[in-house]
């Protein structure tokens, strides 16, 4: 499964109905959709969600309940990153709008899986 699809499996309901997850790079999706502005259409502002490989890897190795976690904790940071996020700025410091997700933000659960 690409992560682009992987990703959408779980955050489908964070974005517009239209809303698609597109893999542009190692380990980032651009999720793009349409937005209505000044009687028109046009696709909005870059939101680009940046995984780190070992998250992935949390999450193919857990079991189903730790994956359940991952994934609302994933969704998670995409929420708080959405709220200063604006779909219809056409000028756009493309970093500023990446969600960066990486092992420190499961730093629990990557404790768990270690052997004692």
């Amino acid at each position: 499964m690409t992560l682009a699809a992987w990703l959408r499996s779980f955050l489908f309901d964070r974005f517009p109905a239209d809303a698609d997850f597109r893999d542009t790079g190692t380990n980032r999706v651009r999720v793009s959709w349409t937005v209505r502005v000044d009687g028109g259409t046009r696709q909005n502002s870059p939101y680009i969600i940046s995984i780190a490989p070992v998250v992935r890897a949390l999450w193919e190795t857990s079991e189903a309940g730790e994956q359940r976690e991952i994934a609302e904790r994933i969704a998670q940071l995409v929420d708080a990153r959405w709220v200063s996020y604006d779909p219809l700025r056409r000028q756009v410091d493309i970093e500023r709008f990446v969600v960066a997700i990486d092992s420190g933000d499961f730093r629990q659960s990557l404790q768990s899986t270690r052997p004692e």
